[in-house]
């Protein structure tokens, strides 16, 4: 019933789209247009059934119990009057699309991207391994609207093309990093752990550069030689189909998305949206992809929950955080032995900037000493003259040869 409430409303709620000429038009062309007045009172009395019915049995999902009371409500505001409700133009054509946009369906908008925003976050933090090295960018500057207060009862609260707009593009930002991550967790599963290898030739994976950044490292095309054993056994029924699914889904560009502008007159040129309370399909490459990754085959042993999950660390890894603990040891010595040289640098530093100082204040200060011990010392020399001319000096003395070295011959030792 609420199905049918919706698409009879998104019928009347595009005629009122329109002017009083293209009414007019439009009921010469398609006379049962004639009984607008008559839909509009069977629209009122289902709304009025509907209001009163229990929607938390009527729908489990919590996603579409909104929807459906934000049909009933906005159908009841917008299309139940004789004339409609000119001055909302926004939520009719909403409604002509068969996408009804109450109060209570915007304040769920708002906490939902939040939350979904915050998980991705938090995914991201604990996954270590992925390989979109753009994701978390994307998505922290996602432009997320503010929460909204919880709405009373029924409320039909008017929106701004901004915050519809707002929505709108936060609500595509953030399902496509969903996307991505589902999609870059997908392809990291299929790779076994990589081995030793000396060849220089390998193909270790395709890589993404946007100028000098990378962009995305995807290595889930090249050729892998499975290690064996059981855990990779029980791979095989599904693993070639995966492989297969992975070239068209884990390499190829990412999809951009665009919103579409929100005009506010004239026809609304946007279909009707098909089988929305329904149950929605999921299709393509990446759906399959991951139900085979969370189905079982036959024979295959299902992972062990998170908090049940035992990690030992490898013994490459404990080598290298020891190597790493005594090469800050090193750096810590190489730290204090530099610290000592600067303090025996600064206290040689003080004392050459003293003696300096001492220095100057000694070529700062006059002393005519030195004049008259010079010219004491040139009278001095001059009455010791006569003494020294009248004395001849005297012959070096002959050193003479031992009696033992006077008979040694030549290269004889004494």
């Amino acid at each position: 019933m609420t199905e049918h409430v919706r698409g009879l409303a998104a019928a009347v709620a595009r005629f009122d789209t329109y002017d009083a000429a293209g009414q007019d038009q439009l009921g010469q062309n398609y006379p049962d247009l004639a009984t607008v007045g008559e839909a509009r009172g069977a629209l009122g009395t289902a709304c009025a059934r509907l209001r009163d019915a229990d929607l938390e049995a009527a729908w489990p999902d919590p996603l579409h119990r909104t929807i459906a009371r934000a049909v009933v409500t906005e159908t009841a505001a917008r299309v139940v009057p004789e004339r409609g409700d000119p001055d909302a133009p926004l939520e009719v054509r909403m409604l002509a699309q068969g996408l009804p946009l109450g109060h209570a369906l915007r304040v769920e908008f708002r906490a939902d991207l939040g939350l979904i925003r915050e998980w991705l976050l938090c995914r991201l933090d604990l996954s270590a391994d992925l390989a979109d090295c753009t994701l978390r960018h994307d998505i922290a500057t996602a432009d997320v609207p503010p929460l909204l207060p919880a709405p009373p009862p029924d409320s039909t609260e008017k929106a701004t093309i901004a915050e519809v707009q707002q929505i709108a593009q936060a609500a595509t930002a953030l399902a496509t990093a969903v996307r991505r991550f589902l999609t870059d967790a997908a392809c990291a599963t299929l790779n076994p752990p990589c081995g030793d290898c000396t060849d220089t030739d390998v193909l270790l994976a395709h890589v993404e550069l946007d100028g000098c950044d990378v962009v995305r490292v995807c290595s889930a095309t090249r050729e892998q030689v499975l290690p064996g054993g059981s855990a990779y056994g029980e791979w095989l029924p599904k693993l070639y189909r995966l492989r297969e699914l992975a070239e068209r889904v884990c390499c190829e560009p990412l999809s951009v998305y665009r919103t579409l502008p929100l005009p506010t007159e004239g026809p609304v040129a946007l279909p009707y949206a098909e089988g929305l309370l329904g149950d929605w399909p999921r299709t393509g490459d990446l759906e399959e992809m991951l139900s085979l990754l969370l189905t079982p085959a036959p024979g295959e042993t299902p992972p062990k929950a998170l908090h049940e999950q035992v990690y030992t660390t490898p013994s490459e890894v404990t080598d290298s955080m020891q190597e790493l603990a005594r090469l800050r040891t090193q750096v810590a010595d190489l730290t204090a032995s530099v610290e000592g040289l600067r303090a025996h640098l600064g206290s040689a530093q003080t004392q050459v900037t003293h003696l300096q100082e001492r220095l100057a204040d000694r070529e700062g200060t006059p002393d005519q000493a030195p004049d008259a011990d010079a010219d004491a010392d040139a009278d001095a020399g001059a009455d010791q003259a006569p003494d020294s001319a009248a004395e001849p000096p005297k012959p070096p003395v002959k050193r003479t040869r031992s009696p033992r070295s006077r008979n040694q011959k030549p290269g004889e030792t004494p």
